[in-house]
């Protein structure tokens, strides 16, 4: 158990200190994300209606992520 929380520890600075650092919308799309992807892997091991629930929440994640990472379309000046 301690091993554990050491190495989660580590991944998260790693992941704050490398991934997070430059943008300020990104933090609030990881803990989203890992909120929403700890939900899903609790309904996964439930009965089938819930399974399908989590496939919900996993695609919702992925779209959040690709929305994030679509460009900014700039407004043309006319």
């Amino acid at each position: 158990m301690l091993v554990r929380a050491i190495v989660l520890a580590i991944a998260v600075w790693i992941v704050s200190r490398f991934v997070l650092d430059g943008n300020p919308l990104a933090w609030p799309l990881a803990i989203f994300s890992a909120m929403a992807l700890q939900s899903g892997a609790s309904l996964l091991q439930s009965r089938d209606d819930l399974r399908i629930n989590a496939v919900i929440v996993f695609v919702a994640i992925a779209m959040a992520m690709i929305w994030m990472a679509l460009p900014r379309q700039e407004p043309a000046d006319a």
